[in-house]
């Protein structure tokens, strides 16, 4: 089997790892890397024994499909001179800066893969979890993803830059769009919004996403109750435990009545593995069968429409 040709396009804090994942698959040639910071470019692609492109229009001349990493504002311009070559792309979540630009994107994706970044998909605790709860109803979903805050990030607001995630996998597990979103948030270290939190609907489900780059400890949880279950997942981890309440008993002891009721908890076998690794395989993949990607551009706008009706409740 011939290798697939593949490159990257801006290897920033995230696009340096799709760099790394594309090394390490042999049924992938790296092609090149480019990026606006041609020193940086150059080290990651000695790194990875590839070469550094300083026109990613010749890189794109050159491969079969290519990882676009870049600040959300420039997602258009190189997804469409990807799409005009014939080339498959991934593009790092959000898919655009607008609605419009996500239509006319993939509009343009004729007879390419076109993917769209949402890495959680990918977790395998969340593929655990999807299993579960397709046999269950939830009745409340609860997600948290909190952090420090990073200055790389305050071009965006935290709806696209964290909550993003966890939109898509509420949206996954409900395979239904929120009939009413309620949120509230606020600035703290940038011009954009720093903490969030959205309240939204599915039928008759309250699913709670709250975000922050505010706090110094990184947590990324997500809490699913259904009718015979609690359980919770731990992203960073990759664990997810089951808890379900035992039988309740009264005990009587030297005359004394005491109440007993334990919770009987089972911790997933979750295979753990690289998310990234999943993702960019799962892309690869794509490629080469020529079928549609579990996240595909069509996905990516739904999320980034959520993304922008939490925002204008704020």
């Amino acid at each position: 089997m011939d290798k697939l040709k593949l490159g990257v396009i801006g290897v920033g804090a995230m696009g340096q790892h799709h760099a790394r994942v594309y090394s390490e698959f042999p049924d992938v040639e790296l092609v090149g890397v480019s990026d606006a910071d041609a020193a940086r470019a150059e080290g990651i692609a000695s790194s990875y024994r590839t070469k550094f492109f300083k026109d990613a229009n010749e890189l794109l001349a050159k491969v079969d499909a290519v990882s676009i990493a870049v600040p959300t504002t420039l997602h258009k311009k190189l997804a469409l001179e990807a799409f005009k070559k014939g080339k498959s792309a991934l593009i790092e979540k959000p898919i655009a800066s607008s609605l419009t630009d996500a239509d006319e994107m993939i509009k343009a994706a004729k007879g390419v893969t076109f993917m769209v970044g949402h890495i959680e998909r990918f977790n395998p605790a969340v593929a655990e979890l999807r299993k579960i709860m397709a046999k269950e109803q939830i009745i409340r979903l609860e997600a948290r993803r909190f952090g420090p805050f990073m200055p790389r990030a305050t071009n965006v607001d935290v709806v696209l830059d964290l909550m993003i995630h966890d939109i898509d996998v509420a949206r996954c597990l409900f395979n239904s769009e929120p009939s009413k979103i309620q949120a509230i948030g606020g600035k703290a270290f940038s011009d954009k919004l720093d903490y969030a939190t959205a309240i939204m609907k599915f039928g008759e489900t309250d699913a709670v996403l709250s975000a922050n780059r505010i706090t110094q400890k990184k947590i990324r949880e997500l809490e699913v109750t259904s009718k015979k279950e609690f359980l919770q997942l731990d992203y960073l981890n990759q664990t997810l435990d089951i808890n379900r309440s035992s039988v309740p008993e009264f005990i009587t002891q030297r005359g004394n009545v005491t109440y007993k009721h334990q919770n009987v908890v089972e911790k997933i076998d979750v295979p753990k593995s690289e998310p990234l690794k999943l993702e960019l395989r799962a892309f690869v993949d794509s490629v080469r069968s020529g079928t549609e990607p579990q996240v595909s551009g069509e996905e990516g706008k739904k999320n980034l429409q959520v993304a922008f009706d939490i925002l204008k409740k704020i």
